[in-house]
């Protein structure tokens, strides 16, 4: 209790120093137009955040009369009740109703499972480009290059003719073979890793019993296991927000995306539900924050190991 009153000087002094070598900095161009950018871009996400949820509460009407007035507006969760109640797709092949729940479930499951086959095909590759070199890894590294320059759009009616010849269209199987096809940019980063993993770690192993799937996987794998999960969390997210590929692969299992996209009006389906749509996209935002929430610390610290180590 007696160094109390030190320790709380010892802070103030500490905070007032900071303040002065901030000020400091200011003074300097470079970090000066540093801090202009930065603000500018926080601005800019905070105006256009505030826009969206401030034309959620609006009425349709009113949105479509006065889309960035806030004068003399009265602010309603109608449109989130009705989003909510409204929240389903209508299979086009069945008379069917998948509501909020199934959405969840379906896009919650798609988001998990989808980026593991992609991450395991490509951190094997990634291994053996990177530990075992030879004229053959180079040409799996130079064809694994060539193949992020195809455009999936081109590629995409091919592809789905013949998961319809194989019988493994609009199931979960055909939706993983599809994204174990997909990183040639984590395939670069995993290269990265596995080549910074010193080659001691696994001749040790090696004189000491070690067979080469143990040395893969028991050294080198856990060694590159934080950028794996950064690399796994980051395409969950994307997976969770896709659109357009389970809606072409797993038609039968609508996501919430798909769910989002079926609020339409019958007069002017890109106005007059503008605002009840930027209700549901909010909802739909509740359950990955919450997630988020929950494994703020495993995931930002993987997310910043990983970087470190990659």
């Amino acid at each position: 209790m007696k160094n109390e009153p030190k320790k709380q000087k010892f802070v103030k002094e500490a905070r007032k120093s900071a303040r002065i070598s901030s000020l400091r900095l200011l003074k300097k161009p470079s970090v000066l137009i540093l801090y202009i950018i930065m603000w500018i871009y926080v601005f800019s996400l905070l105006f256009l955040g505030g826009w969206l949820v401030v034309s959620s509460l609006k009425s349709p009407m009113m949105f479509e009369l006065f889309p960035f007035s806030v004068k003399d507006m009265t602010l309603s969760f109608e449109n989130y009740a009705t989003a909510y109640e409204k929240l389903f797709v209508q299979l086009p092949s069945s008379p069917k109703k998948v509501y909020l729940g199934g959405l969840l479930y379906n896009g919650l499951s798609y988001a998990m499972l989808s980026p593991i086959p992609g991450i395991f095909v490509n951190a094997c590759t990634a291994y053996i480009c990177a530990k075992f070199k030879s004229p053959l890894t180079k040409v799996i590294y130079g064809v694994v290059i060539i193949t992020m320059f195809i455009p999936l759009v081109g590629t995409t009616p091919a592809t789905l003719i013949l998961y319809k010849k194989l019988m493994i269209y609009d199931n979960l199987l055909g939706i993983l073979i599809t994204h174990a096809g997909f990183g040639g940019t984590y395939f670069l980063v995993l290269v990265g890793c596995f080549e910074s993993v010193p080659n001691s770690l696994s001749e040790a192993a090696k004189i000491d019993g070690a067979s080469n799937f143990r040395v893969m996987f028991s050294i080198n794998f856990r060694m590159v296991m934080t950028t794996m999960v950064g690399i796994y969390i980051l395409n969950f997210i994307t997976s969770w927000n896709d659109f357009n590929t389970p809606l072409m692969y797993l038609p039968s299992r609508p996501t919430l995306a798909y769910g989002l996209w079926s609020f339409k009006g019958s007069s002017d389906p890109y106005v007059s539900q503008i605002p009840v749509q930027l209700a549901a996209v909010f909802l739909s935002m509740i359950p990955i924050i919450i997630l988020f929430v929950c494994l703020k610390n495993k995931i930002m610290g993987n997310l910043v190991v990983g970087g470190v180590k990659g």
